[in-house]
């Protein structure tokens, strides 16, 4: 695994048929083209360092914050008691 900092996400989602044929079926129903600055230039496998080239393709995951695992399970109670209330 290798950290990296977002520089820049589109505006806009692309669909599969956007997508190059060549990662047409990889790329999820919608996605957003998102640029990335690695934090290092070599990524180290099994003791083995390979070197980043431009165009590579990755799968990321965006950490937006941190929740407990208590925090996770509970987020469906305390959303419908905080719906309950509402006036539909």
């Amino acid at each position: 695994m290798l950290d990296a900092a977002v520089e820049q996400v589109a505006a806009d989602a692309a669909s599969p048929e956007q997508a190059s044929p060549a990662h047409a079926a990889q790329v999820p129903p919608l996605a957003y083209r998102t640029a990335l600055r690695p934090a290092a230039q070599v990524l180290l496998a099994d003791g083995v360092p390979y070197r980043l080239a431009a165009g590579m393709q990755v799968t990321a995951e965006i950490r937006l914050g941190e929740r407990t695992v208590l925090e996770y399970l509970l987020s469906p109670i305390r959303k419908a008691f905080h719906e309950a209330g509402r006036e539909r």
